[in-house]
């Protein structure tokens, strides 16, 4: 129910926001005698795009697998705690915009989705498990997230420029993560104990973004930079529980209450986009490729019950993007 009524009054908020934008974008097509070049002159990206832009892409992430620490090593009055690797795993994110005729107001809703699994051991002397606290010859860690972000809202194209275009969005944004780490041990071969912690968290909140996109040679075909960067408050539930197993495989579970939290949400990303307009009997239409490299970060987002600590999550690498949009007549 709380969700339901956030997600109502994003909605509400939603609709009154555009309704303003699109009162602003009427007002000024009818006070700028320029309106017309938006089907005219050579360009094509929004205004010139009218109509559905469908999007679909791939992404290749590393995860930011701090509080990873699976094993520790004492000696010689030292201790080394053994952390998790991130490798790059493959995503996927689709999209739908709706752009406007002779108005630079567009609507747009994005989903992304990534499952990253980690796997690491080790094994040697003097190594101990930190939850529970036992010594080991040999140590595991796993690191399972399920990560899934949509968000929508509207936005509107505040440059209009043969070499330079800028869009401000405004929207909401929902997160879900569930995250599972386990560490276990052996001591010549025998089980010695694994600790489990889940944790997971749903959230809404408002999102902000800015993209910015360069041509230094606004011809057919376009090829452009450009940056985007975007920022939210998510406030939602994060739910928590901590799992272990002792040598004699006594199992004790403890579920921790659940907590309404918020969280910060950052995103920033640099790209390299190459457009090609493509002509038909009945429509034009605009292929797009886009090349990026991004990272996202959110804050406090993770709960550790056994250490009592709550970690950052984030990510970054490379993405691959593909957009099909009908151009207005005479772009």
């Amino acid at each position: 129910m709380q969700f339901a009524k956030i997600g109502l009054i994003s909605l509400c908020a939603l609709s009154l926001s555009s309704a303003a934008l699109a009162r602003n974008g009427n007002n000024n097509t009818g006070a700028n005698t320029s309106s017309a070049n938006h089907q005219n002159r050579t360009t094509y990206d929004s205004p010139s795009i009218a109509g559905f832009t469908i999007i679909a892409g791939a992404n290749f992430s590393q995860p930011n697998t701090s509080g990873t620490n699976y094993v520790k090593r004492s000696e010689n009055n030292a201790t080394e705690f053994i952390n998790l690797d991130g490798d790059y795993k493959a995503g996927f994110d689709v999209g739908l915009e709706y752009h406007l005729l002779d108005t630079p107001l567009f609507y747009y809703a994005y989903y992304r989705q990534t499952n990253f699994h980690e796997a690491d051991s080790t094994s040697g002397n003097n190594l101990w498990l930190p939850s529970p606290n036992v010594s080991v010859d040999w140590a595991q860690g796993c690191l399972d997230i399920d990560y899934n972000r949509f968000t929508f809202g509207v936005g509107r194209r505040v440059i209009e420029r043969d070499t330079l275009t800028a869009d401000i969005t405004g929207g909401f944004q929902i997160t879900h993560l569930d995250k599972r780490f386990i560490s276990k041990g052996r001591n010549g071969g025998v089980f010695q104990g694994q600790n489990q912690t889940d944790s997971d968290f749903t959230g809404i909140g408002p999102l902000g973004q800015l993209r910015v996109s360069c041509a230094p040679i606004p011809s057919a075909p376009r090829l452009s930079f450009g940056f985007e960067g975007q920022a939210a408050v998510l406030y939602g539930e994060r739910d928590s529980k901590n799992t272990q197993t002792d040598n004699a495989f006594v199992v004790t579970t403890d579920k921790f209450p659940s907590e309404n939290i918020s969280t910060f949400f950052f995103y920033g990303g640099v790209s390299l986009d190459y457009g090609i307009p493509v002509h038909t009997q009945n429509t034009d239409y605009l292929f797009e490729t886009e090349f990026a490299w991004e990272f996202t970060h959110y804050t406090q987002i993770f709960n550790y019950p056994s250490s009592n600590m709550t970690n950052n999550f984030g990510f970054q690498g490379p993405r691959i993007r593909f957009k099909v949009s009908p151009l207005a007549n005479g772009s």
